[in-house]
């Protein structure tokens, strides 16, 4: 403001945006704290995210309905199949939203014997390479964060609007603020982080069993997410909080099917059913990870047509379209131009980060790991209900 009271001219919005402090940390000595950062930005609040992206009454009754069906599957009151299918890791929200429209449909064509979950990914364990829509939406190591947490929950909420419930992926307990109310089940790994993380959420988890790592490992993760912990987390006003978890008993094992060989996946499954039957505490229960391997769905057919109990759910990587592809190298500058214009223009950085990208990428394919095609997803589907059909009457 001038001294008259008026507005003063002052420089440009753009070279205000240039030179002004993006986030300043206080009572910090650059001497001997924060050697090794490059750069601190702030990120939106969880509130903020949800008040500008609520929940839709249609998509919380999907929400709700969903977790009530997976729990109801792990305990062995509904003998459904829960099947968890979807791409290795959203990069394309109008691609997985085509999925998911596909899927509904599915859902009701199999709801007798298929409880059919869409897989929306979007954090990848990686030490290098693409990190995942929510840390890199623009697929250039940009990392405009607060619109992949934006970009990520505008597609939650738009797929479980149209009925169809969501399973994620939590590598951290900062997500499931932004996030976890808009998703039916979770997968995760089995670090102690983890452990403390699953205690504490409102839906089923299922910790994967990493390649080397014994079964009885694993199981204790289970146990321990059982259990109420205390530990480090974020409130949804966006503060750093200690957390007071109640238990979740509703965790189990996801074993990598996948990474079996031909025909040996069912003594596999027994070996691990044994495992899960020497704690009678846990969920008696099993999801087989088939990944993109469609002969490895074929042997989980198998087993469920011989009636093989304990084998509650099984998870595949699909997509549009079969395959896996590189993400290119950027063309000129990364997606920090958005950040410029948000500068000159003021409403953010826009929902059409990455677009330049995703245009020289192929429609359906995944950027990470390999999925099966959306037909050979459909006959593993028809090849499943066929099973459960013959294992219920059994």
């Amino acid at each position: 403001m001038a001294k008259d009271g008026g507005e003063t001219n002052g420089p440009p919005a753009a070279k205000r945006a240039k030179v002004a402090e993006h986030f300043t940390e206080h009572f910090m000595d650059p001497e001997v704290d924060n050697l090794r950062i490059r750069e601190v930005r702030s990120v939106m609040s969880p509130q903020l995210l949800l008040a500008e992206l609520p929940m839709t009454r249609e998509g919380k009754a999907t929400v709700m309905q969903g977790r009530r069906d997976v729990e109801a599957i792990l305990r062995g009151e509904d003998k459904r199949l829960l099947v968890v299918v979807g791409p290795c890791a959203v990069h394309d929200p109008m691609a997985a939203l085509e999925y998911a429209r596909r899927l509904r449909a599915e859902r009701g064509r199999f709801s007798d014997q298929l409880c059919l979950v869409m897989r929306v990914f979007f954090e990848k364990r990686r030490y290098e390479g693409w990190h995942g829509l929510v840390n890199d939406p623009a697929l250039d190591e940009s990392f405009l964060v607060n619109t992949g947490l934006r970009t990520a929950r505008k597609l939650l909420q738009e797929i479980s609007h149209i009925g169809v419930p969501c399973a994620a992926e939590f590598l951290d307990t900062t997500t499931p603020q932004y996030l976890g109310d808009l998703v039916s089940w979770v997968r995760m790994g089995g670090n102690k982080l983890h452990h403390e993380m699953a205690s504490g959420l409102s839906v089923p988890v299922g910790f994967a069993i990493a390649p080397g790592v014994e079964i009885a490992e694993a199981l204790r993760a289970c146990a321990a997410a059982a259990l109420p912990h205390c530990f480090f987390g974020t409130t949804k006003q966006g503060t750093t909080a200690i957390v007071h978890s109640l238990g979740n008993p509703d965790a189990h094992l996801v074993i990598r099917g996948g990474q079996c060989k031909p025909s040996s996946l069912e003594d596999h499954v027994q070996q691990s059913l044994a495992t899960v039957a020497e704690n009678p505490a846990l969920r008696q229960a099993l999801m087989v990870d088939c990944e993109a391997a469609a002969d490895v769905a074929q042997d989980a057919v198998a087993m469920l047509q011989k009636g093989l109990c304990g084998v509650v759910g099984i998870m595949l990587r699909s997509n549009l379209v079969s395959g896996s592809q590189e993400i290119p190298k950027p063309e000129g500058e990364p997606d920090f131009g958005h950040r410029k214009s948000a500068g000159i223009v003021g409403v953010g950085t826009g929902g059409d980060v990455g677009e330049a990208t995703r245009g020289r990428l192929r429609y359906g394919v995944s950027v990470t790991g390999p999925c099966m095609d959306w037909a050979t997803t459909v006959n593993v589907f028809e090849s499943l209900a066929a099973a459960l059909r013959t294992r219920q009457r059994g």
